[in-house]
């Protein structure tokens, strides 16, 4: 359902709304870390020779769909950042299923790498899409895990993101 509503001031704010498919949709228990994340240094740092290294966190986004159809991208959920680190191991997070997916485990959403710039101007590192049901399923698998999903940047593969087991969710 989409309510438009006129501002005082000029503009219009306009909600969408969206029915909840559970009474209680659950948690997503997650931990992801990374491996042999893209350097987003600047290149004059290195003729310099501090030779930093990356500040890598996530995004998590969830898929809406707009009653125009167009899809939009809200973002749910922000990791910390890990401190000159190319294969970070972010902190374990619990998410609400019905924040993340409305309880759909089959709706896309989407995870963005970004290396933590002080001015806010964060770089993007890659990004993928996925499901819960997949990101469950990983989970699952997790124990003998040489599995990753493929961090992309500009349709190639520029490292990988790695689904670890639940610890004290």
């Amino acid at each position: 359902m989409l309510l438009p509503k006129k501002l005082q001031n000029g503009g219009e704010l306009i909600v969408h709304i969206e029915s909840s498919k559970s009474d209680d949709a659950g948690k997503l228990c997650l931990q992801i870390g990374g491996m042999d994340l893209p350097n987003k240094e600047s290149k004059a740092m290195d003729k310099l020779r501090w030779r930093k290294t990356s500040s890598p966190f996530y995004e998590l986004y969830r898929r809406v769909e707009k009653p125009t159809g167009e899809v939009a991208w809200n973002k749910v959920y922000r990791s910390n950042v890990v401190k000159q680190n190319l294969s970070p191991l972010w902190d374990e997070t619990v998410l609400d299923l019905e924040t993340l997916c409305n309880g759909d485990l089959d709706r896309t959403v989407k995870i963005v790498v970004l290396a933590y710039r002080k001015s806010g101007k964060h770089k993007q590192m890659g990004e993928f899409k996925t499901t819960v049901r997949s990101i469950l399923e990983m989970k699952v698998r997790s124990g003998s895990n040489d599995e990753f999903l493929d961090l992309r940047k500009s349709d190639k593969t520029v490292a990988g993101i790695e689904v670890l087991e639940d610890g004290n969710c």
